[in-house]
């Protein structure tokens, strides 16, 4: 089953089995942390879906919330190392990249801060170069 996920004339269709993957995608998108939150943990436990949740360009949540600049959300999903720093799209893009291109400072700052080790020779399964 495919969801979409809307944001102003923007639609990625995600390509999942769960409603609660297309809300966390939405929430992501629009840094609605709050409502991130209660989705991702149940039972004290952050959900394992959180990495399966992605487009069909292997766009996942680091990536949504690196392109809109959702640095809340993004806190949250690295904190919880919920997806990896180094995951790349279809297009072989790193969230890392894919901040830097959107020019999201905040997003920048706050991946190289967490991960100190990520270099700007990072590079993601095409093979781009910050």
């Amino acid at each position: 089953m495919i969801f979409f996920v809307r944001r102003q004339n923007l639609t990625l269709p995600l390509h999942t089995s769960d409603e609660t993957c297309a809300a966390l995608a939405n929430y992501a998108i629009s840094d609605d942390i709050d409502n991130f939150r209660s989705l991702a943990i149940r039972n004290g436990r952050v959900l394992t879906k959180l990495k399966t949740v992605m487009d069909g360009n292997r766009t996942n949540l680091l990536h949504l919330c690196c392109k809109n600049n959702s640095h809340r959300v993004l806190d949250f999903l690295v904190s919880n190392k919920s997806i990896g720093l180094d995951e790349a799209n279809g297009a072989g893009e790193a969230p890392l990249f894919v901040a830097v291109a959107s020019k999201n400072l905040l997003c920048v700052r706050h991946l190289l801060n967490c991960y100190p080790q990520a270099s700007l020779e990072q590079r993601g399964i095409g093979g781009k170069k910050l």
